[in-house]
């Protein structure tokens, strides 16, 4: 037996080591003589895990929170725990509900909530965005053919049309376009005789898969072209811009979608949709309508509408509100972890009894910061781990917490090894008026959190003793 305690005290150690839990330890002690209470030497100190830099509004809908609990420090996991937020509904608008229905795709705001109702969508079949290729002929030769021609069909496919023009001294011939192959046409003109006007109107006379190109400016009517001052070869029209035909824009959250009557499709319209970005970029397609169906302002346009549905339950205004949504979860927190928010931070901890816990949010969560932007600011597998220790809490004679400062005189006596005792979060250790002795005194709830640190395997017989004089011994085992 150590030599630092008696006979006595050692039988009484031994008999309790033997005969009591020594996780529960409880023992029985008289409280200012007058009524019996009792110390109970409960769990340690519990980890936690806290958040950092949390801001709110925090949407946070259908997100998950996984929490992994351990009773070695984190050597090794429990099961995951799983707490899933609320899911808020995205506002919606089926187009096809509208005007002659062709345009049938159903779009839905791009964030959850019912901010997405104040959204609205019109459509007007007056889009000129693609452009016809062309060519200002009046810069080419001596410029007397003036005319600008363009590609009937907008696009950069037109950029790839040539035209040329010769004079031709026989009689009688007139305008005569020849269209040889694809994107090749041949203007032959009756030298000092025919008029831009008759050349003008020999390409306006162009019909079937001749009708390729058109007039878009017309050249001084009555100029008579000369050969071969005014004549050129094979000259590209150019400047063609593809596209569906549909530009969307863009007044605060009212949207119109303008598009080409007779071309642009259900397809071009959802194209320009799903290209919205930056501050445009409020609302997406949700399920595509019949992409070939072309588009026409005589059945197709509609005045706005507002995107209906949208709902704000995973949509958090503040710290509060999450701790009771997942206070509301008892499959997630067990018995073991308890939820807590300090200022704007959610805090989750370990609150079980024993020590060298630990408790982390796992990286399979998905509503985190290191998963999903303005989220619940915690890393990846971010964990907290407790340390070996234990509580004392006075009690009354029926169990309950016995509130006020109480003194608690606490020996460590060693066996083996060579632990250390701290002080925990509650209570304090004293130092005795005029001598070098030192007591814990709990705090105004009756509590003393003692921190035990000791790796290797120990065995450490405390001493307590309350302030009227009872002793009594407990031995712990490290690690606990």
């Amino acid at each position: 037996m150590p030599a630092q305690i008696d006979a006595d005290l050692y039988s009484q150690i031994s008999h309790f080591s033997r005969s009591r839990d020594r996780r529960a330890m409880v023992v029985k002690a008289i409280l200012d003589g007058t009524y019996f209470g009792e110390l109970d030497l409960g769990k340690g100190p519990s980890p936690s895990v806290k958040t950092s830099g949390n801001a709110f509004p925090m949407l946070l809908s259908a997100k998950t929170l996984v929490a992994k609990l351990s009773t070695n420090g984190g050597s090794t996991w429990g099961a995951a725990r799983t707490h899933t937020f609320p899911t808020s509904l995205k506002s919606e608008l089926n187009l096809g509900t509208l005007a002659a229905g062709h345009l049938n795709t159903v779009v839905a705001a791009h964030v959850a909530g019912s901010d997405g109702d104040d959204i609205t969508v019109a459509a007007t079949g007056d889009s000129t965005v693609r452009v016809k290729a062309f060519k200002a002929f009046a810069g080419i030769a001596d410029g007397k053919f003036d005319s600008v021609i363009q590609a009937v069909t907008p696009g950069t496919a037109g950029s790839s049309i040539t035209i040329s023009l010769t004079g031709d001294g026989v009689p009688a011939s007139g305008v005569v376009i020849a269209h040889p192959t694809a994107n090749v046409f041949n203007i032959t003109y009756e030298d000092n005789v025919s008029t831009v006007l008759d050349i003008e109107n020999a390409i306006t006379a162009l019909t079937g898969g001749d009708k390729l190109i058109e007039v878009k400016t017309p050249g001084t009517a009555i100029t008579k072209p000369r050969t071969p001052a005014s004549d050129f070869t094979a000259t590209s029209l150019a400047g063609g811009v593809n596209g569906g035909g549909v530009v969307i824009n863009r007044s605060t959250s009212a949207f119109v979608i303008h598009y080409e009557s007779g071309y642009s499709t259900v397809g071009h319209v959802e194209t320009a949709i799903t290209a919205l970005s930056g501050g445009d970029d409020l609302f997406d397609v949700k399920t595509p309508g019949t992409g070939a169906t072309v588009l026409a302002a005589t059945g197709d346009n509609f005045t706005a509408t507002h995107l209906d549905g949208g709902t704000d339950d995973g949509l958090f205004s503040d710290i509060d509100a999450v701790v009771t949504d997942i206070e509301s979860d008892g499959t997630f927190l067990g018995t073991e972890i308890a939820v807590s928010a300090d200022e704007d931070e959610l805090v989750l901890t370990y609150d079980d009894t024993g020590s060298n816990l630990a408790i982390k949010v796992d990286a399979t969560s998905t509503g985190i910061e290191h998963q999903t932007p303005d989220t619940l600011q915690y890393t990846n597998d971010q964990t907290g781990t407790g340390a070996a220790g234990f509580l004392i809490q006075v009690k009354d004679q029926a169990q309950q917490p016995l509130s006020g400062v109480k003194d608690v005189l606490v020996r460590l006596l060693p066996v083996t090894g060579s632990p250390t005792l701290a002080i925990g979060s509650k209570g304090a250790i004293k130092l005795g008026s005029g001598t070098a002795e030192v007591w814990g005194q709990t705090d105004s709830s009756g509590a003393l959190e003692l921190i035990l640190t000791g790796t290797t395997a120990s065995d450490v017989f405390v001493i307590i003793q309350t302030d009227n004089g009872e002793v009594e011994t407990k031995k712990i085992t490290l690690p606990l």
